[in-house]
């Protein structure tokens, strides 16, 4: 906290400074100073939001359309590792097709 002499001036500066204002004036100060902060406009942010989550599930569900279709079953392995090496592949792959995919279409999109 400042010390308390340096209160003191400013409350004395400002108390100078209010006496020199008139009451018109004051009035006015008193008014501003008493207004409510206005809420931001939070409309860019939830539609920023939303733009987003909507990528999201249309990537996902995309992606898992493209995996059901390329999946193989455990039964076609030797072990159930490289069973699971070979599903972490897919599924990475199946997101990059998404992806690519959904970006090619809106490319098209732009270009008509």
């Amino acid at each position: 906290m400042s010390n308390p002499e340096s209160l003191d001036e400013i409350e004395a500066d400002l108390e100078e400074v209010l006496k020199g204002l008139k009451q018109e004036q004051l009035d006015k100060l008193t008014k501003e100073l008493s207004k409510k902060a206005k809420p931001e406009d939070m409309t860019r942010k939830w539609t920023e939001a939303k733009d987003k989550l909507m990528r999201k599930n249309r990537i996902s569900s995309l992606s898992e359309q493209i995996y059901n279709d390329t999946r193989k079953a455990p039964y076609h392995f030797e072990s159930i590792e490289k069973f699971n090496a070979w599903d972490r592949m897919c599924r990475k792959r199946a997101t990059d097709e998404a992806i690519r995919r959904i970006v090619a279409e809106r490319m098209t999109v732009k270009d008509e």
